[in-house]
């Protein structure tokens, strides 16, 4: 499948970030707000979706491309949206880092 690599290509790049024991960036030395633990299990919810929403545009891409295989010639249009759905797999995968070094 190709959620697979994809799923082992996110997990490599952000296994070695600096994180929290929850995985997400430390805020530093300050207390959380009470309710924190809520936002972020939205946040988890959130990135679990968009992996999901990921995986699915790219089984839809691959269905795509193997019905245009019939010969219309529409494979440079289906080989780029797969090449977008994989950029947005891995923004969705890199995302944690992104934070990191913007904070």
């Amino acid at each position: 499948m190709l959620a697979e690599p994809m799923l082992r290509a996110a997990t490599a790049l952000t296994t070695h970030l600096p994180a929290g024991a929850n995985g997400f960036p430390d805020p530093g030395h300050g207390v959380a707000p009470p309710g924190a633990d809520k936002i972020l299990q939205l946040i988890r919810w959130g990135l679990w979706m968009a992996t999901g929403a990921c995986v699915l545009a790219a089984v839809m891409v691959g269905a795509q491309l193997a019905l245009a295989a019939g010969g219309r010639g529409d494979h440079p249009r289906h080989a780029g949206a797969l090449i977008w759905v994989l950029l947005g797999a891995v923004l969705v995968g890199s995302s944690t880092a992104i934070v990191s070094a913007l904070m």
